[in-house]
């Protein structure tokens, strides 16, 4: 039972509508879609920038890859038209590796990664200073095994 109180929508004259045959203001609703658009933009420009921030920062670590290896790794991301560098090995540079930054960077690794870094850390420490088999020898060899 209503009491007097009890205010339907329908008292006042005016029927309140919802769903897709309700009158809407195609101002009020341009300007909504609006709004969505230009947030999205914003948002794709700020993704955009912090894409672009990780792909110098992986070209980066690729070109110091290959200048340790001699070999420019497949994940060095190429812009459209551009040619991979030529990287020369560098032989015999010394190279010191920053403990800190090291540990640091395991720490962030996920679980499963942790040990394969590790080992890889103590393999490069073990072959600090030490020159490889194919650097013996003249400097003008053909061959080289990789």
């Amino acid at each position: 039972m209503e009491s007097k109180d009890d205010v339907s929508s329908t008292d006042s004259g005016i029927i309140l509508q919802s769903g897709p045959d309700s009158p809407v203001s195609p101002l009020k609703e341009l300007k909504e879609v609006t709004q969505l658009t230009y947030a999205i933009r914003r948002q794709q420009r700020a993704l955009e920038g912090r894409l672009e921030a990780c792909l110098e920062e992986l070209r980066a670590l690729c070109l110091r890859e290959a200048e340790l290896t001699g070999v420019l790794p497949a994940e060095y991301p190429l812009k459209p038209g551009e040619k991979a560098p030529k990287v020369r090995r560098r032989v015999g540079a010394a190279y010191r590796l920053d403990e800190q930054a090291l540990s640091k960077e395991v720490r962030n690794l996920s679980p499963q990664r942790r040990p394969l870094s590790r080992d890889l850390a103590s393999a490069g420490h073990s072959f600090r200073g030490t020159v490889p088999p194919w650097a013996h020898g003249s400097m003008h060899a053909t061959h080289h095994p990789e």
